[in-house]
């Protein structure tokens, strides 16, 4: 698997893309998530239900804020969520599903905290559904 973004085709000025290939590196399917704003995928992983689940960011009107996506096995959307402020920027560079099949997304953030790139981490269900997130201020560690 691939992920990233994409000027080439889609919706908005980027996409975010997924490329599922081969052994060989030959493409299966490429896909595009977007909206006329900016959407980009930093990491992707493979779930227990051999789906994926991807994360980065989705920005639109000066705004950007963490993007998660979880697909099928060919890429379809289940689910897609977004988590932030109503401020700033945040991104997600990382998602690691848990044992009880929910999500924990590292990232950062500027509008929680004391708005510096903040350590930023969200924990959410197994849809997608906030559980609880917190920031760390980025000396503290």
């Amino acid at each position: 698997m691939a992920a990233g973004a994409t000027t080439s085709f889609g919706v908005g000025n980027y996409d975010a893309l997924l490329i599922k290939l081969n052994s060989f590196g030959d493409t299966i399917w490429t896909k595009t998530f977007g909206t006329p704003g900016n959407e980009g995928f930093y990491f992707i992983q493979q779930t227990n239900d051999l789906g994926f689940i991807a994360t980065g960011f989705t920005s639109s009107i000066g705004n950007t804020d963490v993007l998660l996506v979880k697909t099928d096995s060919v890429g379809n959307v289940q689910w897609s969520k977004t988590y932030g402020g109503s401020v700033d920027m945040e991104q997600s560079y990382c998602v690691q599903q848990t044992f009880d099949n929910g999500y924990i997304i590292k990232g950062v953030t500027q509008s929680f905290g004391v708005g510096q790139d903040d350590v930023y981490l969200i924990k959410v269900d197994s849809v997608g559904n906030l559980q609880w997130s917190k920031n760390i201020w980025r000396y503290e560690l």
